[in-house]
């Protein structure tokens, strides 16, 4: 081992005065606080933005596809034909989305009606069900207005359903193409699964390109832009919230140095005397402030996956979904986000330690003997 490094060593264990290891317990513990939050707060984002993302890829499709002037897609096979040979395009579904209100024996609701051939059951969201007050199997009437008239059907549906996004759960109303068989509607609605969820952009702009300007084409990423760029920001601001801890940890590592100057300087004069130079006097209390974060850093991990473990095995993250949309949150520690957080923590604490060492190796020993 470098010999300088051995000595901090030896000056980090020592036993010292009471005020020096108040403030090297004060500089470990700051350290360790700061990079446990920087790491759970970056876990609680990265979670957020993984079960939004994850509700929506499951309940919305990759791409879709209707007219700008709202009406029904008359020739839609003939869209599913031009579409079908794209490589990324796993299948296309027409569908037929329209408002609607639902009434129940005891209130009513607006709803989201969904039509589609893809299932033989009728089901509605589970807070929907929840607002009117209805029991499984219990009947409802649906009013919609479908070319040009009030129409209206009756319906039981056989589940509810919870699809982890509130905004679903709290209008959607799903029923099979038999239930307004003879109405004379269309879809208008033209749903396309991607092999590749993440190159939806670049295939809306593709199927954009066959289709013409009378057509709207919405990727699931541009349809929820705005909602990622925020949790986005959200991140940073939280990562810049947290440098504010890293900032205070320095201070006390700084601290700890200066009073660690203070109480060896018999040390470094007579390391002086025996022909120590300027950089090893630096490399000394730089490796001293290292050692000091180093440990805040490793205690600091260990409090974040323990605080982790905790959180995703008890199902503490509990949030008011009709506000965030999403009703549960697992936190999510990655990689990257601990290895900012120490070299963080590593990089606050070199620069915390700069100026008493530089203050140490500029001591001179013949001062320092002549006062003893």
């Amino acid at each position: 081992m470098i010999p300088e490094i051995k000595l901090s060593f030896k000056y980090s264990f020592l036993k010292r005065a009471s005020l020096v290891r108040f403030t090297t317990f004060l500089a470990i513990f700051t350290t360790a606080f700061a990079v446990a939050v920087m790491i759970l707060a970056m876990a609680l984002s990265r979670g957020f933005s993984h079960q939004i993302q994850k509700a929506i890829l499951e309940n919305e499709p990759h791409v879709k596809i209707f007219r700008k002037d709202g009406e029904s897609l008359d020739n839609w096979q003939f869209i599913k034909e031009r579409l079908e040979y794209e490589e990324q395009i796993v299948s296309l579904e027409p569908l037929f989305y329209q408002g609607a209100f639902v009434f129940s024996d005891e209130t009513s609701s607006y709803c989201v009606l969904k039509v589609t051939d893809s299932t033989k059951d009728a089901v509605i969201g589970a807070e929907l069900a929840e607002k009117l007050k209805i029991q499984p199997n219990q009947k409802l009437k649906i009013f919609l207005f479908l070319n040009g008239q009030v129409k209206s059907f009756q319906m039981i549906p056989s589940k509810f359903i919870k699809t982890g996004l509130y905004d679903y759960d709290a209008s959607l109303i799903q029923v099979p193409v038999d239930f307004l068989k003879g109405y004379g509607f269309k879809p208008n609605v033209l749903e396309v699964k991607l092999r590749d969820v993440f190159s939806s952009d670049e295939v809306a702009s593709e199927i954009r390109k066959k289709l013409g300007d009378d057509f709207k084409v919405l990727s699931w990423q541009e349809a929820n832009q705005t909602l990622f760029e925020a949790l986005s920001l959200e991140r940073k601001v939280a990562f810049l919230t947290v440098l504010l801890l890293f900032f205070i940890a320095g201070l006390n590592v700084a601290t700890v140095l200066s009073l660690l100057v203070s109480e060896r300087k018999l040390d470094i004069a007579v390391l002086r005397t025996c022909g120590a130079k300027t950089k090893s006097l630096l490399l000394i209390f730089l490796s001293e402030g290292l050692i000091l974060s180093f440990l805040g850093a490793v205690i600091g991990l260990g409090m974040s996956f323990f605080l982790n473990f905790l959180v995703n095995y008890f199902e503490l993250l509990h949030l008011p979904a009709s506000v965030y949309t999403v009703s549960r949150i697992s936190l999510r520690i990655e990689y990257e986000d601990v290895l900012l957080s120490v070299g963080v923590a590593v990089g606050f604490a070199v620069i915390a330690s700069f100026y008493p060492a530089f203050t140490a190796s500029r001591l001179k020993p013949a001062e320092i003997l002549r006062r003893l």
